[in-house]
């Protein structure tokens, strides 16, 4: 005996619009489209490449040799 492997059915699969009927319609909730988001971490990283690559300092140097002068 063979075995196989299981195959999940497709998901997702719309009828024609000629087949379909008003009870189709009225089972389908209404979906709004996601606002696009990035992976956590994505834009932390595309940060610090900005400020890596920036000149300027995140601390103005004279109140940092204040705070770090003991």
């Amino acid at each position: 005996m063979v075995r196989r492997k299981t195959v999940a059915p497709p998901r997702g699969r719309r009828r024609s619009p000629e087949l379909r009927t008003a009870a189709d319609d009225a089972r389908q909730p209404t979906q709004r489209s996601r606002k696009h988001r990035y992976r956590p971490g994505t834009v932390a990283l595309r940060e610090i490449r900005m400020l890596q690559k920036s000149v300027n300092l995140l601390i103005p140097t004279m109140p940092f040799v204040r705070v770090s002068q003991v």
